[in-house]
C-alpha cells in the first residue's frame, strides 16, 4: 500500500493596513492617547474628502486653538453625504475654540464647495446655544471666514462666531460664492 504524507502545504497570507498608500500607523491618529484622533482639522477634512462615508460623522474639536492649518479648509463633494448621513463640526464638550486662519491666508477659512448635509455647531453641549467657536480670517483682504461654492445646500451654521478683516465691497465675512444651487443653508 501507498502511504499518503500526512501534511499540507500551506500558503500564508496576510493584509497590511495602509493609509494613504503607507502602511498604517496608529501613532498618527494618536493625541494624548484616545484613538481616532487626527493631528489636525485639516487631516480630518482631507480624509472625509478623500474616503467619503457611510454614516454620520462627528468631528469633536478637542484643542482650544487650531493654528497649525492649512487654508482653506475645504469640505468638497463628499461621497455618501446626504440628509441621513451627514458631518457635523462642533467643539467637545467643555472647550471653547477658535480656527484663528492665518495673516497669509489667500482664501476662505472654511470653504464648504459643493457639498450639503455640513453641521458647523459652535456649542460644546448637545443642544446648545453657547457660541465656543470662533472661526476667523486674518488678512486685511477680501479674504472671508466662510465661504460656500458651487451646489451647497442643506447646511447649517449655528452657535458660531465668524469674524475677518475683510475690506472688500463684493465680498463679506461669510460669502455665498459662485455656482448655482447654494440654497437651504441655515445660519
Amino acid at each position: 500500500a501507498e502511504r499518503i504524507p500526512r501534511y499540507a502545504e500551506v500558503t500564508e497570507t496576510y493584509k497590511e493596513l495602509m493609509e494613504d498608500g503607507k502602511p498604517f500607523d496608529s501613532n498618527f491618529f494618536l493625541t494624548d492617547g484616545v484613538l481616532g484622533v487626527f493631528p489636525s482639522l485639516t487631516t480630518a477634512i482631507n480624509n472625509l474628502n478623500l474616503r467619503g462615508i457611510d454614516s454620520s460623522v462627528t468631528f469633536l474639536l478637542v484643542d482650544s486653538y487650531y493654528g497649525n492649518e492649512s487654508y482653506p479648509i475645504e469640505i468638497g463633494d463628499v461621497t455618501g453625504l446626504d440628509s441621513v448621513n451627514t458631518v457635523t463640526i462642533k467643539p467637545a464638550t467643555g472647550i471653547q475654540t477658535e480656527i484663528p486662519g492665518d495673516i497669509n491666508q489667500t482664501s476662505a477659512t472654511l470653504l464648504i464647495n459643493n457639498a450639503g448635509y455640513v453641521t458647523v455647531d459652535g456649542s460644546n453641549t448637545i443642544g446648545g446655544t453657547t457660541k465656543d467657536l470662533t472661526i476667523t480670517a486674518l488678512p486685511y483682504d477680501v479674504i472671508p471666514a466662510l465661504q460656500l461654492n458651487g451646489s451647497t445646500n442643506h447646511n447649517t451654521f449655528k452657535n458660531v462666531t465668524f469674524k475677518s478683516r475683510n475690506i472688500g465691497t463684493s465680498s463679506g465675512t461669510v460669502y455665498l460664492g459662485v455656482g448655482t444651487g447654494i440654497d437651504n443653508n441655515i445660519f
